[in-house]
C-alpha cells in the first residue's frame, strides 16, 4: 500500500511538472516584427508576440511600425492591457484600477515594472509636445489581426480596431527594452496615387523619384553645408523642380506654393510663367532612411512623388 501511494505521488508530481512546462511553453511569446504581423496576420492572430519596433504617439495616434516596411500591408494600433488608458485617448496617461482588460473574450493583464514606467515617462514627454513623436521599444502582448478590408487602392489589409476601425491591434501586456529618447516621426505611408483633376487638352506624367540607394547617399551627405537644404521640405521640392526645368533653385522656389503639410510629408504646386506646364510634388521623410540615420531627427526630406501636367492651351482652372 505504501509503495502504491509513493508511486501515485511520483506520478502526480510528474504530471504537474509536465503541465507546468506546457503552460510555460504556451505563454512564451513569438519573437517577430511589425512587418511580419501585417504581412502574415493569420499566423500570429490571437498569439502572444514580442516585437521590437517604432512607436508613434500623438493626438489620436498610438501605432507600431517597423523601419523595414511601411504601412502598405496595414497598420497596427496599440492598447495597454490591465485597464491602462491609451495615451491617444487622454491628454496624459493615467493608471486605472489594477484589473485585467478584456479583448476578444480574453482577459489580458499588464506587468507594471521599471520598463513599463520608463515607457510611460516617454509617452508623457511626447504628449506634452502636442505633436506626434516617435520612440523605440520592445513590447510583448496579444495580437489581433482583425477582419479583411479593402483599401482605397483595392489592396486587402486587416482592420477593425483603433480610430474608425483603421487597424489590426496589439494589446501590450509587458514592456521589454525602452529607448532613452523621443524622436521626430518619419513617413510610413505608401506612395500616393495621383488624384489631380486633368484639364482638357492636357497630359499628365508621373516622373521618377530618386532610388532608395540615392536617398541613402544624400542622407550621408546631409551634414555638409552644400546639402543643408535636405532638411527643408520646400527647398527639396524647389531643387527637384529646378533640376527638371533647367532653372535656378531660387527661380523654382519663387513660384512654389504649399498645398498641404504634416510633420512627415508636404505637398507643393508649381506653375510655369506661361501657365502651360505645372508640377505637383510630394516630399517626405521616408521610414527606410532610419536604417542609416541615428534617429528620426536626422532623416532628410526627399521627393516621394512628382506629377507634371502639360497643356496645349492655358487651362480655365490652373493647378
Amino acid at each position: 500500500m505504501a509503495a502504491a501511494r509513493y508511486a501515485y505521488l511520483l506520478l502526480a508530481v510528474a504530471v504537474g511538472c509536465s503541465l507546468t512546462s506546457m503552460v510555460a511553453a504556451q505563454e512564451r511569446p513569438f519573437d517577430t516584427t511589425a512587418c511580419a504581423l501585417t504581412q502574415h496576420p493569420d499566423k500570429y492572430n490571437e498569439g502572444l508576440v514580442s516585437v521590437e519596433g517604432l512607436i508613434t504617439v500623438g493626438p489620436e495616434e498610438f501605432m507600431l511600425h517597423d523601419a523595414n516596411c511601411g504601412d502598405e500591408h496595414g497598420k497596427i494600433w496599440l492598447e495597454f492591457g490591465g485597464g491602462v488608458e491609451s495615451p491617444a485617448n487622454a491628454a496624459s496617461t493615467h493608471l486605472a484600477k489594477n484589473r485585467p482588460q478584456t479583448f476578444e473574450s480574453l482577459e489580458l493583464p499588464l506587468t507594471r515594472d521599471r520598463d513599463f514606467d520608463a515607457l510611460q515617462k516617454l509617452l508623457r514627454a511626447a504628449g506634452k509636445t502636442g505633436h506626434t513623436r516617435m520612440l523605440r521599444a520592445t513590447i510583448i502582448g496579444k495580437y489581433f489581426a482583425g477582419r479583411p478590408t479593402k483599401t482605397a487602392s483595392g489592396e486587402s489589409v486587416r482592420a477593425g480596431y483603433g480610430p474608425k476601425g483603421c487597424c489590426s491591434l496589439l494589446v501590450i501586456e509587458e514592456v521589454g527594452t525602452v529607448g532613452t529618447d523621443i524622436e521626430d516621426p518619419v513617413d510610413f505611408s505608401a506612395s500616393p496615387n495621383s488624384s489631380l483633376k486633368l484639364p482638357k487638352d492636357c497630359t499628365l506624367s508621373e516622373l521618377p523619384v530618386p532610388l532608395q540607394e540615392d536617398e541613402d547617399r544624400l542622407l550621408r551627405k546631409s551634414l555638409e553645408e552644400e546639402f543643408a537644404y535636405l532638411h527643408s521640405a520646400k527647398q527639396v521640392a524647389a531643387h527637384a523642380i529646378a533640376e527638371r526645368e533647367g532653372i535656378t533653385v531660387d527661380q523654382a522656389e519663387t513660384r512654389l506654393k504649399a498645398d498641404s503639410a504634416t510633420l512627415t510629408t508636404a505637398a507643393y504646386k508649381w506653375l510655369a510663367p506661361d501657365e502651360l506646364k505645372s508640377y505637383f510634388i510630394v516630399v517626405d521623410k521616408p521610414y527606410w532612411l532610419l536604417r542609416t540615420a541615428v534617429s528620426g531627427d536626422a532623416v532628410i526630406w526627399v521627393p516621394k512623388s512628382i506629377t507634371r501636367t502639360e497643356c496645349i492651351r492655358k487651362p480655365k482652372e490652373s493647378l
